[in-house]
């Protein structure tokens, strides 16, 4: 009898895993809204050897607090008047900090919003301007609230100065929302 309770237990743990999993990926967690204090994560490394197997090390990579960054305008952009031809809004975007910031920009709507130079590495109180530009389109039809969002993370000691996606998977990134409106 208490093999089938053992069975039953386990059973009833082996189902339960896959609900777990398909609960995290459908409501997955919220993003940090307020920098860690500083990251050390360890990565495996491949390092070679004179013997025939290769071994692996762990390489600890320190990832500083992240600084802020600020845009011009600070909360929305504005687009005005008809919209049968392209149109374009700069975007200041600058460091504030002192220390360099890998950044980009994505955009909700992909078939109208489209962001030029998009991302890249700020150094200590350096700026850069974007520009945000939106093809024409009927206004009739489909007008509905667009966000541009701005992501931002610290780069880490001793890396290289060109802008790498996986500085944002470790934690430290931080996110600002830019709304755009269409007046008629």
């Amino acid at each position: 009898m208490s093999n089938t309770r053992r069975s039953s237990v386990t059973f009833i743990n082996m189902n339960a895993s896959p609900l777990i999993h398909r609960l995290a990926a459908r409501w997955p967690k919220a993003k940090r809204e307020t920098a860690p204090p500083t990251m050390q994560t360890t990565t495996p490394c491949l390092q070679a050897t004179t013997s025939s197997r290769p071994t692996f090390s762990i390489k600890t990579v320190v990832y500083p607090t992240t600084g802020m960054l600020e845009t011009v305008p600070k909360n929305k952009i504005a687009y005005n008047g008809t919209f049968d031809e392209k149109k374009q809004c700069p975007v200041v975007v600058s460091n504030a900090s002192d220390r360099p910031i890998a950044w980009a920009i994505k955009v909700t709507n992909t078939k109208r919003l489209e962001a030029v130079s998009g991302q890249g590495v700020l150094a200590p109180n350096e700026n850069v301007i974007v520009v945000i530009t939106c093809d024409a389109f009927q206004a009739a039809k489909d007008i509905r609230p667009d966000r541009i969002i701005l992501e931002w993370a610290s780069v880490p000691d001793g890396s290289s100065k060109t802008f790498q996606p996986k500085w944002q998977i470790f934690g430290n990134d931080r996110r600002k929302n830019i709304e755009v409106e269409y007046n008629l």
